[in-house]
């Protein structure tokens, strides 16, 4: 959690693979970032659900690829 704390809030493009943990506190922290339209978080196996709600309104492209082990492709369409 510590190595996202200074994510700039005007970046736009944000890839993480392989990430062993990612915390709702990541997700939390994702909301001060307005100008985020494009997230890649590709093979980060702990990803739930409930932390997908959480995600910025102003998302355009979100790549979950091989993560979150209990994520059913058809419960993502919200």
């Amino acid at each position: 959690e510590k190595a996202f704390a200074h994510i700039p809030p005007s970046i736009q493009k944000l890839v993480i693979h392989g990430a062993k943990s990612i915390t709702d506190g990541f997700f939390d922290q994702l909301k001060e970032h307005p100008n985020l339209r494009s997230l890649s978080l590709q093979n980060c196996h702990s990803l739930q659900l409930h932390q997908l709600s959480k995600l910025p309104i102003g998302l355009l492209e979100l790549d979950i690829s091989g993560s979150g082990k209990n994520i059913v492709p058809d419960a993502c369409f919200y």
